[in-house]
């Protein structure tokens, strides 16, 4: 994040463009490894009472339009989130 695309190695962006779900950018978690994390979370969250306020990134809303309202997986990571914007989930 906050890097130009021309100051990315080729072979990073090739790497990830081979398999964009799997690739783990500069050695963090990849978009599957985030999906399990997050569908764990979810699971906690949904089963409690009440209304529950969570402060996230972007990566795992996206990871939650995937898992909770069933978005294709590779539209939803691309699914526009707006800094400080609201995503309820039910």
């Amino acid at each position: 994040e906050g890097v130009a695309w021309s100051a990315i190695p080729r072979a990073e962006i090739d790497a990830w463009a081979a398999s964009p779900l799997a690739y783990h950018p500069g050695g963090g978690e990849c978009v599957n490894d985030v999906l399990r994390r997050v569908r764990r979370a979810w699971s906690g969250i949904a089963s409690a009472a009440g209304t529950t306020l969570v402060v996230t990134h972007a990566g795992p809303i996206r990871c939650l339009l995937h898992a909770v309202q069933d978005v294709p997986l590779l539209q939803a990571i691309q699914a526009g989130i707006a800094y400080g914007s609201v995503t309820r989930f039910a």
